[in-house]
């Protein structure tokens, strides 16, 4: 059964990798408002971080057919994009109107039952290795416990947003 869904979503017609089944694509982009740009050290520490979000929606219709107008669509996309990140990073705010979204307070009960569900199993095993007194299971619990903390010490320094891309740079070439 799976073999023939495979087979009838290869047969979809697509313009350039648009399927046919949509009626446009969205352009977003991220700006952060503050003198600093959100990390997941600033995030698990519980920072607040405000962001502007600017989209507008592309008709399927103005996406060019031809392969060569379509990499030339794409790189011209990109410019604007950075153009639209220079203006946010100058005026903190993208261009246009503006419609603040109030915070709600889901987000405080989603954020305590994921901290929860991924602190008690966690803690639930380190109390039954240091109960039961067996050295092996305290040693291997502690040596995960240390190998998470510092993978996520070296995954907070890599991941780290410092620029936007290179299109609207001159040191881009269009091979």
């Amino acid at each position: 059964m799976s073999s023939n869904l495979s087979k009838e979503i290869k047969k979809e017609p697509t313009k350039n990798g648009v399927s046919s089944s949509f009626g446009s694509v969205y352009d977003v982009v991220f700006g952060f408002p503050g003198d600093t740009v959100p990390s997941s050290n600033s995030m698990f520490s519980g920072i607040s971080t405000d962001i502007d979000i600017w989209f507008r929606r592309v008709d399927k219709k103005d996406i060019p057919s031809d392969k060569e107008e379509v990499a030339d669509f794409i790189v011209k996309q990109f410019r604007n994009k950075d153009i639209l990140l220079d203006y946010h990073k100058a005026h903190k705010c993208f261009p246009g109107k503006s419609y603040p979204i109030p915070r709600r307070k889901q987000v405080l009960y989603l954020s305590i039952f994921w901290f929860l569900l991924s602190l008690v199993p966690g803690a639930a095993l380190l109390n039954l290795s240091i109960k039961y007194g067996n050295r092996w299971l305290l040693g291997g619990v502690l040596g995960i416990l240390l190998a998470l903390y510092l993978a996520s010490k070296r995954l907070m320094r890599m991941v780290s947003l410092k620029s936007s891309s290179s299109y609207g740079t001159s040191s881009y070439k269009k091979s």
